[in-house]
């Protein structure tokens, strides 16, 4: 399985960052989700090297363009500064549960599969960093995420609201470990104000008995 590669770029020079679509032209945001490997449907299937794409102008989910470790795509395109020569004014996280390798880092399913921003909270296995200087002064945080650190003291969720660069909205959630109670059906659902149809990884300690009280359903 090739893994999912995830990146938080911090204050860097106006224009020295952009996110590009899979067309190759900048956008404002992207979602890429990268798709399992599937038996019998051709080699990039087999090596799960597909994914769906989505941003503000692709009207909905649709196939990726090429493959997902493709430098051309949406995903290399964008990461692109990560592997150039001078990244003197760049600030940079790698983190994964499944680190690429040669990483250093040993696979860890203790850690956040983390696809979220809140890190403090989802406790990512942070295996490549450039936090230095000025960056490090000013994101004590991120530092704190570097070195192991998460959340001691309750609350053990965190919400907030993302804006991109162009204005739009998104609203982040996050728990620790310590949250005693599902995602979805114990929080999302009603901070939502909605029913919700998921299909997650369902590791946990023990099982959580069944609740049809709450008005909405997942």
């Amino acid at each position: 399985m090739i893994p999912l590669l995830l990146a938080a770029l911090l204050c860097v020079p106006a224009g020295a960052l952009t996110c590009y679509g899979d067309s190759g032209q900048p956008v404002d945001w992207f979602v890429v989700y990268k798709l399992p490997a599937l038996r019998g449907s051709g080699e990039a299937a087999q090596r799960g090297l597909q994914y769906k794409y989505l941003d503000e102008s692709s009207g909905g989910w649709r196939d990726g363009r090429g493959l997902i470790n493709s430098p051309e795509r949406a995903v290399g395109r964008s990461l692109q500064p990560l592997y150039r020569s001078n990244t003197s004014q760049l600030a940079f996280l790698l983190y994964n549960d499944q680190p690429p390798q040669p990483s250093k880092a040993q696979d860890s399913s203790m850690r956040g599969h983390t696809k979220g921003k809140q890190l403090t909270y989802t406790y990512p296995w942070v295996y490549n960093y450039q936090l230095e200087g000025i960056f490090a002064q000013e994101f004590p945080d991120l530092e704190n995420v570097v070195k192991g650190h998460h959340v001691s003291q309750e609350p053990w969720n965190s919400s907030i609201t993302l804006t991109s660069q162009a204005g739009a909205l998104f609203q982040s959630f996050a728990k620790f470990s310590k949250f005693g109670d599902d995602l979805y059906s114990g929080w999302l659902a009603a901070a939502l104000g909605t029913n919700l149809q998921v299909q997650f990884w369902h590791k946990t300690v023990g099982i959580l008995p069944s609740n049809c009280s709450d008005i909405w359903q997942v």
